[in-house]
């Protein structure tokens, strides 16, 4: 199983969230944050080939994806806050209507 969190490829044009305009400059920053906290996809690559020649199954290829990870399983109360948060963030940046 692969555990990717941000990897820099084409992909990140074609998405979006539901009900943003990706010309908001809040949702700009968002998008920049993330391209800049991006693996390139060598790299992650390169790891998942490691960790298939190890016969692990789960491979997690960032930190903030491993801390996380360990976050839901030892400490989900604060996980569970965590995400709360991102979802109150991600819901403040859907666009009104008119």
């Amino acid at each position: 199983m692969v555990c990717p969190g941000a990897v820099n490829t084409p992909l990140k044009n074609s998405t979006g969230f539901l009900g943003t305009d990706r010309e908001n400059p809040r949702v700009k920053k968002l998008l920049d944050r993330f391209e800049r906290h991006a693996i390139a996809p060598e790299h992650v690559a390169r790891l998942i080939i490691d960790a298939v020649e190890k016969k692990r199954f789960m491979v997690i290829t960032s930190f903030d994806i491993k801390f996380l990870y360990f976050m839901k399983r030892c400490c989900f109360p604060v996980y569970h806050l965590a995400m709360k948060y991102v979802s109150r963030m991600m819901n403040s940046l859907e666009q009104k209507p008119l």
